[in-house]
């Protein structure tokens, strides 16, 4: 086989042979030039030896090592990349829809809860999942204004959100940041821990209701549990008498004196004109001496009455907390009131029924004194006729 001399090096000579391939030959006695077709020997072929025994094994172990060692390493890299961040704080919001909002510590919401019904109808996770967290709030927000949840030109438009920390890290909410657009959306902002979220969750209220129950109950506001269960914060106030501006700067207070006083004024008018439509008044008479006893019985009794406790009317201004007693006690008095006039009328009945019975017994001794007369008349003649017949 012919070959063309291809290059020389100091220990071989390669030549590129006729079958395409390059072969290296040992330097000869006589050194052709480059480019010199010489002739190239028959050189046999060795194949390299199969790797055989302990050698094969070593290496077969060292290969599924590596492979393991590199599923490992790209299954911490996966794991590491797509594992959600660490919540350090839950956010709570309720408008009527009650959302709940779990943040990272990229201040991105990792996880979503929609506590009622109009929550799950407002919005779905995949809305907010993801998005930081003043942004989701604006989603909120424009998504309750649109289904009329908040209505500007009505008290429903407070916001309220309670921030609990999961004592990972701090999680601060500017408020400003909150409503930037939204200045006419009135944000009531809490801060509460994880025992008052447990206290919320017994009494089946969301945080922020239960907290406006706890600070209404110190300003001596009753507001029924069921009643916050089933309404909005607002239409809960508005129950209770309360203005939400109001309560919100702190300026509320309890209602109970009001409608004590106006409950008092309402039964003194009722009873007024009650006594304005008694039967009218009957001719004058001489008082017999048993409506002369009824009167001073009713005199009696009008002094023995016990006057209002004084005490209880400081209670209505002061001891707001007592209201419901002091309410007892005044329908008490207003029910003791109505059955002293009942009383007297039954009096006034008794009285005029026993002048009946007298005016009925004088006309039966008329009756009688006047047939008395009469049969004495006849008798009278009848001797008269007698005497003149013996005359006769």
């Amino acid at each position: 086989m012919q070959g063309v001399v291809f290059k020389i090096t100091e220990d071989k000579i390669v030549v590129l042979c006729d079958d395409g391939k390059f072969r290296n030959l040992p330097h000869s006695p006589e050194m052709p030039v480059l480019g010199q077709k010489i002739t190239v020997p028959e050189i046999p072929i060795v194949q390299e030896k199969k790797k055989t025994g302990w050698k094969l094994q070593v290496s077969k172990r060292c290969i599924a090592v590596a492979s393991f060692l590199l599923l490992i390493g790209i299954a911490w890299i996966l794991n590491v990349s797509l594992r959600p961040a660490p919540t350090v704080a839950m956010v709570a919001i309720d408008i009527n829809p009650s959302i709940e909002l779990f943040i990272d510590d990229k201040g991105k919401v990792n996880k979503t809860s929609f506590v009622n019904e109009d929550s799950k109808t407002l919005l779905q996770e995949k809305d907010l999942l993801g998005k930081e967290f003043y942004e989701a709030v604006g989603i909120i927000i424009h998504a309750a204004k649109k289904q009329g949840y908040i209505d500007l030109e009505t008290d429903k438009k407070y916001v309220l959100m309670s921030v609990v920390d999961t004592g990972k890290a701090a999680f601060q909410v500017d408020a400003s940041k909150v409503t930037p657009d939204q200045d006419d959306v009135q944000l009531e902002l809490y801060y509460a821990d994880q025992q008052k979220q447990e206290k919320a969750k017994e009494a089946g209220l969301t945080l922020n209701k239960y907290i406006v129950y706890e600070q209404a109950k110190q300003m001596g506001i009753e507001i029924e549990l069921e009643e916050l269960r089933t309404h909005s914060v607002v239409a809960s106030l508005n129950h209770a008498g309360v203005d939400p501006q109001r309560f919100f700067k702190k300026e509320a207070t309890p209602v109970k004196d009001d409608k004590v006083k106006e409950t008092k004024r309402e039964e003194s008018k009722k009873q007024e004109d009650n006594k304005g439509e008694k039967k009218p008044a009957q001719t004058s008479k001489p008082a017999s001496s048993n409506q002369t006893k009824s009167h001073e019985n009713n005199g009696k009794r009008e002094k023995e009455k016990p006057e209002p406790n004084k005490s209880s009317k400081d209670r209505y201004g002061d001891d707001d907390r007592r209201g419901e007693k002091d309410n007892d006690k005044v329908n008490k008095d207003k029910h003791r009131d109505r059955d002293d006039d009942d009383d007297r009328d039954d009096g006034k009945g008794r009285d005029i029924d026993k002048d009946k019975d007298k005016y009925k017994d004088k006309d039966k001794d008329k009756n009688r004194d006047r047939d008395r007369d009469n049969h004495r008349e006849s008798d009278k003649h009848k001797d008269k006729n007698d005497k003149d017949r013996d005359d006769d």
